[in-house]
């Protein structure tokens, strides 16, 4: 039984060193297959940027070259407006394994110091990557929570110090944005929940060690309303969405006269969302029927601060 077990633990010592060398392998391969994208992606943007005084909608500058659903393009857009070149600081908190990121582009192309916040294990791979030794990176590999966000910050010296916010955790988003101080920050990119809708200011209560995997994918973050609710309070400007209508673009309210020929269509545009990850198979009654999966959880009517469950919010009827 002991020679058994020893030989176990040494095939199982031996599986785990390949998987790591294996993980490795990939991420260095993923160097030279990424710096082509980079090559590319720079070129249609220095194409892009001639037309960039002459942009109303930020849908007229989405360009996917890292990020998940062409959010390069628009930050792209956003930093060249504000002359925001080079010496970028950046918050990107859920970054996966930073494959697929907000700032990845940032990192690829521009000077940068950045904080990258995410559980997921993968992350330390980018220590192997060339972005990493060309910029200052830190890694702060936890969960996020309202609770901590403020004590993160101030570990890696990030604390109101930083151009640009990119939140993604598809949870407790609305109550982490919340305890963030931006009055030093430019831009602001957080995700939200189309499903919500356009006209209610609501969200997932907060609660301790969310975790979307445990409720329907349909039950994360909070409501688009909510998020420029609270991004006014926060002296920030709401300038659109992308076109998947997951992300939305806030600046501080200091470049007002920047942005002022940007065309903010109505927040409807921004929450009819055709993304498969929620979706049904047929979109015949879609939302409505997703909204009853969730029927009976609880949302916060933030302007009440009233808990709700979604049938009480969306007048769902008895099926």
């Amino acid at each position: 039984m002991e020679k058994d077990s020893l030989i176990l633990r040494v095939n199982k010592y031996k599986f785990t060193k390949i998987m790591q060398i294996f993980k490795y392998l990939k991420y260095r391969i993923s160097n030279i297959i990424k710096h082509n994208r980079t090559l590319i992606g720079v070129g249609n943007l220095i194409s892009s940027r001639k037309d960039y005084q002459n942009i109303k909608y930020l849908s007229e500058v989405e360009m996917k070259i890292y990020s998940q659903s062409g959010e390069d393009g628009i930050i792209d857009f956003l930093l060249d407006r504000i002359n925001k070149k080079r010496n970028i600081k950046f918050v990107e908190i859920g970054v996966g394994d930073y494959e697929e990121a907000n700032t990845r582009f940032i990192v690829e192309t521009k000077p940068s110091t950045g904080l990258l916040i995410d559980y997921c294990e993968e992350l330390k791979y980018i220590k192997k990557r060339n972005f990493y030794w060309q910029n200052q990176l830190y890694i702060e590999n936890t969960k996020i929570s309202p609770e901590n966000i403020n004590s993160i910050l101030i570990k890696h010296d990030f604390l109101n110090d930083f151009d640009l916010l990119s939140l993604d955790i598809d949870g407790l988003d609305y109550w982490v944005l919340k305890e963030i101080n931006l009055s030093k920050a430019s831009i602001v990119i957080c995700e939200y929940n189309p499903l919500f809708g356009s006209s209610k200011s609501v969200s997932i209560p907060n609660i301790n060690n969310f975790s979307r995997d445990d409720y329907s994918k349909c039950y994360f973050g909070a409501s688009l309303k909510a998020f420029i609710s609270l991004m006014k309070e926060k002296n920030f400007l709401f300038l659109g969405t992308n076109s998947f209508c997951n992300n939305a673009f806030f600046v501080n309210q200091r470049f007002s006269d920047t942005f002022k020929n940007i065309i903010i269509s109505d927040n409807k545009n921004h929450t009819d969302f055709v993304f498969r990850e929620i979706m049904f198979s047929s979109k015949k009654n879609y939302k409505k029927k997703l909204l009853n999966k969730i029927k009976n959880l609880k949302l916060i009517e933030l302007k009440k601060n009233e808990s709700k469950t979604v049938a009480e919010l969306f007048d769902l009827n008895e099926e």
